[in-house]
């Protein structure tokens, strides 16, 4: 697998996987070396039909129950792997954060609690849409999933009201000079595969997405029957094979996440991979709580709804084991093709490859 900026190596017969990042600082022309190993078995691109045959990618399962410690990273330490991936696409962040360079929609300002939230569809946006709703005073805290996504769906008006461009009209730029920031990212391969299953392996309500799914099959399976298409689903190689052709989606489920982020316009005071979102998630609400008691009456509750599977930790959650086993299935040249669609994203906090034993966290352990 090769692509800007990764160099990698694949071999076969249980050897190591060496993945090379470079990045060059141009301002003091220093060159930035990061290696990074795992331990995996891939199939080589190279190889006979009849090898092919024989050949299947091996998957390194999780550590036993004994080692599952998870430790985040530092901030520092992600804030300084976001601003390696700008370099990768020559890029800088600005003086002064600009807010109204962000991308529509994604971003949105807490007004009561002076906190700035971006929201990536499919890493847990609107889990913490309602948890800072909460806390902003917007919405009571309600008991279940479906709840929430009615309160949700029916209050459009209310988060167009709090999208930051809308928030700038409001009460003007300086308004922002003194907000809490954060941002809450996915292992793009997690990402991948929940999107999927989520929004184009089932119907879905919204008129929009069912009219993606069947233009997906349309396309890939050259059927035009409106009401045949209707009763439809791509497989997952067929919406691969898609997104491929089209090298990416716009679609918000599918899209670049540093496509949605305010980067380089903006820089984070957090950075919160969803994989650790269970040990960060009362961090985050506090450093929100701390600087906005004289607002409070009461303290209020740190509440967040975490996983859906009830399974803490992320490399044992249904949704990794289902990324593993669609992502295995695929053919080696899809899922370097796949990679490097979504390159800049992995580089973001230097995600794991779905073969790692500790996938999807990012590989800053070793």
């Amino acid at each position: 697998m090769k692509a800007r900026g990764y160099s990698t190596q694949i071999i076969t017969g249980g050897a190591t996987a060496i993945f090379l990042l470079y990045f060059m600082l141009s301002s003091h022309q220093t060159n930035v070396k990061i290696e990074l190993k795992q331990e995996t078995t891939v199939i080589r691109h190279q190889i006979s039909e009849s090898e092919a045959e024989s050949i299947r990618i091996k998957i390194t399962p999780p550590p036993k129950a004994a080692n599952r410690v998870l430790m985040p990273m530092s901030q520092p330490w992600a804030q300084e792997q976001f601003e390696k991936s700008l370099h990768l696409s020559n890029k800088t962040y600005a003086e002064h954060n600009d807010w109204g360079k962000c991308p529509i929609h994604h971003t949105l300002y807490f007004d009561k609690i002076k906190t700035v939230f971006t929201g990536i569809p499919k890493a847990g946006h609107s889990n913490w849409w309602e948890a800072l709703l909460v806390a902003n005073g917007n919405m009571e805290i309600v008991q279940t999933l479906q709840e929430q996504i009615q309160f949700l769906s029916s209050n459009q008006e209310l988060l167009t009201d709090i999208e930051i461009q809308n928030a700038i009209d409001k009460f003007g730029i300086k308004e922002f000079e003194d907000v809490f920031s954060f941002a809450v990212i996915r292992n793009p391969w997690t990402r991948l595969v929940s999107g999927f299953l989520n929004k184009m392996a089932q119907d879905d309500p919204a008129v929009w997405l069912r009219e993606e799914r069947m233009s997906v099959v349309r396309e890939m399976r050259g059927i035009t029957d409106r009401e045949q298409l209707i009763n439809l689903f791509p497989t997952f190689p067929e919406f691969t094979g898609w997104l491929i052709k089209h090298h990416g989606s716009a679609d918000p489920h599918f899209k670049l996440q540093t496509l949605i982020l305010c980067i380089p316009a903006v820089k984070y005071d957090f950075i919160l991979p969803i994989e650790y979102a269970t040990i960060l998630k009362d961090k985050v609400l506090n450093l929100i709580i701390e600087r906005n008691l004289d607002k409070f009456s009461k303290r209020p509750v740190n509440f967040l709804r975490m996983s859906y599977d009830g399974e803490q930790d992320p490399r044992n959650q249904r949704s990794v084991s289902s990324a593993k086993e669609m992502l295995s299935k695929l053919d080696p040249e899809t899922i370097e093709k796949l990679y490097e669609i979504y390159e800049a994203d992995f580089a973001l906090l230097n995600y794991s490859n779905f073969t790692d034993s500790n996938f999807p966290l990012p590989l800053q352990y070793y």
